[in-house]
Formats: C-alpha cells, structure tokens, sequence
C-alpha cells in the first residue's frame, strides 16, 4: 500500500458539532433507552462468551474436564475457538468474574478506538486532536450499531481480531511479516482464514506464506499445551457447525445459517454455500488492480 498524502481533518465547527451531537444520541441510547446497567439487555449484563472462555482458559490450567465435551456454561455453550485460543485465554482464568468483565470490556473499547484511528492514518489524515475527537465519537455511536453492541454485550473477541487484521494487512507491501496477523487470527477463530484467500488472489505470496506458517506454529502451541483436545478438535470438531448455534436461526448470519434460514432446513448442506467466499477475494483484487491502474493514469 503506498503511502498515503497527509490531509487535515475539516477544520469547521460544524463537523466537530456533528460527531458530537451523534456521540452525544448514543450516550444518550446506552444511559436512558436501554439504560448500561439494565438486567440482561444492559451492556454490561451479558458477556456469555466472555465467561466461556475463561472457563476455557480454567480447563487448560486445571484440566478439570476436556475442552470439547459437552457444554461448558449454562449446559449449552460450548467452546467453540482453537485450542491455541483455549491456551490465550488462560489469563481471564485468573480474574474474577466481575473483574474480568470490566477489563474485558474496556480492552475491546480499546482496541475499537485503535482500529478507528489506524482506518484515519490509512484514508491519510494528520492524527491531532480532530481525530482523536472524531474517533472517541465514532467509537460512541458504533457501541448502538448491531455488529459492535452483540461484541461488547457478549464479550466477544472479534474486534481484537479486527485490530490485529487492520495493523497487519495496512501495512505497506514487503513490510516484515506482513500476513502473520492472518494466521494468528485463524489460529484462534477459523473466520479470518477467508484473508488468505484474500493474499492468494492479489498475488501477495510471501504474505501467504507467513500466513500458514503463523497458522501452523498456532497449531503446534496447541498440540503442546492440550494435545488431546487438540487431536480432538482438528480431527474434526471444527467442522461441526452445530455447536456453534442451529443453522436455521435467525441469528447465524453465516452463510450457511442464511442457507439454512431460507430453506428452513436444519441441517442445510454446506456444499451450497462453500463457493459463495470466492467473489469478494476476487473482486477485491479487481477493485485494487483498478485503483492502481486509475492512479497511474491520473
């Protein structure tokens, strides 16, 4: 990625109004509509997966039980991540329940504020304290948009897995490791596998390749500490896409939960959504070749 030209960000009190009044809506949203601390639908009064994987990270240190038998929670969550992931998650076992809550959720608010800036440096703007603003009030008003407030009101990992992503993959070409943020991040949710598809298609090889190495070497940490969950995970546990929820619910935004949901099949098969990934990787590389071959004709 070339170097970006550096640009101020709009001077104007007008836009500076505007991202406030929009933070303000959502304080507004979290404190009094569906008031922070409310039973159950509070923002602070879920955090299931949170839990599961401290309990996950429990079970590594403590060997109470295996990792993939049975639920883990609730008699009905599993734990569905890697066992490398198992393995990062041994600090949260050290917390508290409630403490890890709060740390939990002020880490992802975090590392969403980082992702915002980093999205600012990449589109070129000058980091001064209009950013800043901007990014805290960005921050505020992703918290009442759906991906974002399922992450914080479960204690997701997806936005760790984002900020890793975007750091990585915004780096310029050649860029020493460029690619491993892919592995590492498939070593702990499967999802982000789908960017190495992403490197093969816009032919960045040696990203490719850090990728899987990182991958294998999450693998083998796995193997390591847990080897008999590990066994049991990738011999296949991780293609069982039940435990991560019914297929047919309207819930599973997968593609395969989207099969299932419009043909109401329980079970829907996964052949009919396996080619559906292929357009975006592709598509990508178009957009960047045309981008690249636009500029070259400005």
């Amino acid at each position: 990625m070339a170097e970006a030209p550096i640009r101020q960000f709009p001077r104007h009190w007008a836009v500076l109004a505007l991202f406030t009044a929009a933070a303000a809506v959502a304080v507004w949203q979290q404190i009094v509509r569906v008031p922070i601390d409310a039973p159950m639908w509070g923002l602070m009064h879920n955090q299931v997966d949170a839990q599961v994987y401290r309990l996950g990270g429990y079970i590594v240190t403590h060997r109470t039980q295996r990792l993939y038998d049975g639920a883990l929670m609730n008699d009905i969550l599993p734990f569905t991540y890697t066992p490398f992931a198992a393995v990062i998650f041994v600090p949260l076992s050290w917390m508290s329940p409630d403490v890890m809550r709060w740390v939990w959720t002020v880490a992802v608010v975090a590392a969403l504020l980082a992702c915002v800036l980093i999205a600012f440096r990449l589109m070129g703007f000058r980091r001064d304290w209009r950013v800043w603003w901007a990014a805290v009030c960005i921050v505020l008003v992703a918290s009442c948009l759906e991906p974002v407030r399922t992450t914080l009101w479960y204690g997701q990992i997806n936005i760790f897995l984002m900020l890793l992503l975007l750091w990585d993959l915004g780096r310029p070409p050649g860029a020493r490791w460029k690619g491993f943020s892919v592995g590492i991040t498939a070593g702990i949710k499967l999802t982000p596998i789908f960017f190495l598809a992403y490197l093969l298609v816009t032919r960045q090889w040696r990203a490719a390749r850090n990728a899987v190495v990182a991958l294998v070497v999450t693998i083998a940490v796995g193997f390591a500490a847990i080897p008999a969950d590990s066994w049991q995970y990738w011999s296949g546990t991780f293609i069982d896409a039940n435990r991560v929820g019914q297929p047919d619910a309207v819930s599973n935004q997968s593609i395969n939960g989207l099969i299932g949901y419009l043909s109401g099949a329980r079970t829907p098969s996964t052949g009919c959504g396996s080619p559906s990934p292929c357009p975006p990787p592709w598509w990508g590389s178009r957009s960047r070749h045309w981008r690249i071959t636009a500029g070259r004709l400005c």
